[in-house]
């Protein structure tokens, strides 16, 4: 037998009218752009959420000073904290990323006003 092998599951595509096909089309981007919409909406939360956990770990580290003491455990003890609270997600390495990422953009206007709740 020649020619195009069909999925028997799936169903057959009837042919449709230009209007029928405009009328998809148009659905489909409707669909996109929600997901667009939803993809940039969880990217800005997670951007201010590591902004704002790097920034309390920097404020408990310091204690109000301008440097952190060497030698506190804070970072591990928070990924071992958050492993067990959260699962997985906060290693060592995320947690000094996130705080580096705080301490690269703290003074930044705009994404401080970006961060900002």
């Amino acid at each position: 037998m020649v020619g195009k092998i069909r999925n028997s599951l799936a169903p057959e595509t009837p042919a449709l009218s230009k209007n029928e096909n405009c009328f998809m089309a148009d659905i489909s981007a409707i669909l996109q752009e929600g997901r667009a919409k939803a993809y940039a909406a969880v990217n800005f939360a997670m951007t201010a959420t590591c902004w704002e956990v790097g920034k309390r770990i920097v404020e408990q580290e310091q204690h109000g000073k301008e440097r952190a003491n060497y030698g506190d455990f804070l970072i591990r003890n928070l990924s071992i904290y958050l492993g067990q609270t959260f699962d997985r997600g906060f290693s060592i390495a995320n947690l000094k990323n996130i705080r580096q990422f705080y301490l690269a953009f703290q003074n930044d206007q705009k994404a401080t006003h970006c961060v900002a709740f």
